[in-house]
């Protein structure tokens, strides 16, 4: 559990909303999410705020099926939001949703924020296709919200320096070179309800030193690799980041719509598949190829079809899930 006082709530919103800028959205513009478990309207001042200043319309990404995603771009039609914002795959999900139903369709976003998941670059490019905008990055967590955040020059997400201190550490706890994968360390400067401080939040980053064009003087985030839980480890001890994973196999076996890969013993992974009409005898030829390819013989893959792979409860996706720390 965490908790933290008034003065810090508010000011992790004040720097959320002035980085939403960033997109050429204005405060009081009307926005958009593709996010799980919207929030509901607790009392008349949630309910004001939200009808004032949020202005904010929701696809519940714990119930993104073809009729919720239909209502809502219907909603963008109408609503016209400026900014819209979600977990990466979902909005990802939405946009080739919207791609298939109506390719023509012209929304009025300025742009569009990406958080709570990695964005790969195809990701990227269907999304700044289909909303006809450019898409900005944010990376964050629970505990101290906002970390980093991408400008107008798209070379990186900017270190939120108005609220932390935040390092990039080694496996030994020696502070890694720009450039070089560690663990991200972060301290809360606002929290005075409960202190968080050189808290490992337990993901994996690069940052570099060079400077941003846009002119702001903050470092750099320029990947984040993943939860250090979401890695696949092979026999021969051999760790496979489940980011390279995800971009490999959606990229290279045709007609993969949704996949995850799950690792239960150091020998076994279970990887659920959701086709869609490309996917032929073909692709189920490519993919154990890259399995045998990636993995090596001695790792037994079981494929498994399904009809849907459903989110967690934050209405994220997790691509990787391993239970051998568990």
């Amino acid at each position: 559990e965490l908790y933290m006082d008034a003065d810090c709530s508010e000011w992790r919103r004040a720097v959320a909303l002035f980085r939403n800028g960033w997109t050429g959205w204005q405060l009081g513009e009307k926005t958009a999410a593709v996010w799980g478990n919207p929030p509901p309207a607790q009392n008349w001042r949630s309910f004001l705020r939200n009808a004032i200043l949020e202005r904010c319309i929701y696809l519940d990404t714990l119930g993104m099926t073809e009729e919720d995603m239909r209502d809502f771009f219907l909603r963008l039609e109408q609503y016209k939001p400026t900014l819209m914002m979600g977990h990466a795959y979902s909005l990802y999900y939405f946009a080739r949703f919207v791609e298939k139903e109506n390719p023509a369709a012209y929304f009025n976003l300025k742009g569009i924020i990406s958080t709570a998941m990695m964005l790969y670059p195809w990701q990227r490019e269907v999304i700044e296709k289909v909303f006809n905008c450019k898409i900005f990055e944010r990376y964050g967590c629970e505990e101290v919200s906002l970390i980093a955040s991408e400008c107008e020059a798209h070379r990186g997400m900017h270190i939120n320096t108005d609220s932390l201190i935040v390092e990039f550490l080694k496996d030994d706890g020696q502070p890694a070179a720009a450039g070089e994968e560690a663990s991200v360390v972060v301290t809360d400067l606002m929290n005075y309800g409960m202190p968080v401080i050189r808290y490992k939040i337990g993901d994996r980053a690069v940052y570099s030193d060079e400077l941003c064009p846009c002119g702001r003087q903050t470092r750099l985030v320029t990947k984040v690799t993943g939860r250090d839980a979401d890695f696949v480890v092979t026999p021969n001890n051999r760790i496979i980041s489940g980011i390279s994973l995800t971009e490999n196999f959606s990229l290279k076996v045709p007609g993969v719509e949704q996949m995850q890969i799950e690792q239960f013993e150091p020998d076994r992974l279970k990887i659920k598949i959701v086709r869609d009409k490309d996917f032929n005898d073909n692709s189920a030829r490519i993919l154990r190829e890259l399995c045998l390819k990636t993995f090596g013989a001695v790792m037994q893959c079981d494929v498994e079809y399904a009809d849907k792979i459903p989110q967690e409860k934050s209405g994220k996706y997790r691509f990787v899930i391993s239970h051998l720390k568990e």
